[in-house]
């Protein structure tokens, strides 16, 4: 069986659209990456309307004189995942050496040449 679909849309006006490569896509969110000037990227959650071709509306998190990163968004994506991460672990070792839990490894350690 096929059927014949037609799909009618108001037009919108001024509405503030981005290419579609520059949306970073994860399992809880969705970010662009607006460019903060001298090589400084913010991840930023957007939330997307319509697409149409290569064009999607941006419905809010956005504002009309922020200009996105469009390529090798991954990588910076990927940079800012790790520098969160080494962050985190910056944070763990000094809360362990300001409460007097941190472990001198070089004093524990068991390795032994025969």
């Amino acid at each position: 069986m096929l059927a014949d679909v037609k799909i009618h849309a108001d037009f919108q006006h001024d509405v503030l659209v981005i290419p579609t490569e520059a949306v970073v896509r994860s399992s809880d969110e969705t970010q662009v990456f607006v460019d903060r000037g001298e090589g400084k990227y913010e991840p930023r959650t957007v939330r997307l309307g319509v697409s149409s071709g290569n064009q999607v509306v941006v419905l809010s998190g956005l504002k009309q004189s922020e200009k996105v990163v469009t390529s090798a968004q991954f990588l910076i994506d990927s940079e800012s995942k790790l520098n969160e991460a080494i962050s985190k672990m910056l944070a763990e070792e000094e809360a362990e050496e300001s409460n007097g839990t941190a472990t001198d490894h070089a004093e524990t350690g068991t390795h032994h040449h025969d």
